[in-house]
């Protein structure tokens, strides 16, 4: 590891090597379980307190984007509240998920099958794959569901739903979901992405796009390593015409920025 960018670049070094993509799989499981335990999203089943403290993450960018996206929207058009929005994750975690349904229950007061439901209009696509469904999210007989933060994970059933780079490479829906989204997308937003070049390949539709605007953060980016990713984001839409927008800011800060912007 002290010679690679990631877990994922070792392994994408030994592509035919299964002993040592199945262990790999196994300690990503495992970190990701533990990291989302240690979030500040994470309520134990078993304390005292049954719902997310919201004074904790005031600070993150997720109550500064569901202010955003439920703006306009109220209980008798519940159903239009994902119609203009879709996400594309590279991580493994389901914070994103798992802190929507929490707030929609209690913005809106919903019951857990509703939100459930309402969550299912929700488009999220997962390159790579995710640890798990999570409880709610139980749609077939004997999905592998992963109780988030979990310390009773089950390991090598939840590797089975994870892929590494080289695996991505291969034919998948997920892939196909998500080039279709950045096809019909008028405004991109990048959020803490890294911009590694086969992530940005995967997800290229491979024609001109009618993206107007793209919004990217680039806390801790060179200014030269800026020019880059400005070019990448352009050659990503195939069009010259296209605004980008660069912000040297973490995630929150940066929705706070734009917020009259995405909301027009």
């Amino acid at each position: 590891m002290p010679t690679a960018g990631s877990i994922d670049n070792l392994l994408a070094t030994h592509p035919d090597d299964s002993k040592a993509s199945f262990c790999g799989k196994l300690a990503i499981i495992s970190t990701i379980v533990e990291k989302e335990r240690s979030s500040w999203l994470f309520v134990d089943p078993r304390g005292p307190l049954q719902d997310i403290d919201y004074t904790r993450i005031g600070h993150t960018w997720f109550p500064a984007f569901f202010r955003l996206l439920h703006e306009g929207i109220n209980n008798s058009s519940l159903a239009q509240l994902f119609e203009n929005v879709s996400f594309i994750n590279f991580n493994y975690d389901r914070s994103i998920e798992y802190y929507l349904y929490d707030a929609l229950k209690r913005h809106y007061w919903l019951d857990d099958h509703r939100a459930a439901e309402l969550m299912q209009s929700c488009n999220i696509y997962r390159p790579y794959g995710k640890v798990g469904k999570l409880p709610w999210q139980r749609t077939d007989p004997s999905p592998i569901t992963v109780d988030f933060g979990s310390d009773r994970c089950d390991l090598i059933n939840a590797a089975s739903q994870i892929k590494t780079f080289g695996e991505s490479l291969a034919a998948n829906d997920q892939i196909d979901a998500a080039k279709g989204a950045i096809a019909g997308a008028e405004r991109l937003v990048f959020l803490g992405f890294a911009f590694h070049r086969q992530n940005v390949e995967l997800i290229t539709p491979g024609h001109a796009c009618p993206t107007k605007r793209i919004f990217a953060t680039t806390f801790g980016v060179s200014e030269s390593d800026r020019s880059v990713i400005d070019e990448q984001l352009r050659s990503l839409v195939r069009s010259v015409n296209a605004t980008v927008a660069l912000k040297s800011m973490k995630c929150c800060e940066f929705i706070r920025e734009f917020q009259m912007t995405f909301a027009a």
